[in-house]
């Protein structure tokens, strides 16, 4: 998987400044990272599908797009996954 194939990164939203290097460190442009955290502020690990679905709802996200999800508990947990998104 290259950072081009991805349509859509949604992250857990802790703070601007992290979402922002894991934009540089993965070469996904930060207008292809789902941003709730100025609206909503860090929602812990209801983020990723509070982010999900306000791409969905504003259209961010299409029929065969793919997405990558991922958050951090504590810096002790982790999860991550790409999905093909089936509409």
């Amino acid at each position: 998987m290259k950072p081009e194939n991805v349509s859509l990164m949604v992250p857990h939203q802790p703070n601007i400044n992290i979402l922002k290097i894991v934009s540089k460190k993965t070469n996904i442009p930060v207008d292809k990272v789902q941003i709730c955290l100025d609206k909503i502020g860090n929602t812990a690990g209801a983020s990723v599908p509070i982010a999900l679905d306000w791409a969905v709802k504003s259209g961010k996200i299409s029929n065969n797009d793919i997405i990558v999800m991922t958050a951090v508990g504590s810096g002790m947990t982790w999860g991550s996954a790409i999905i093909r998104w089936k509409s």
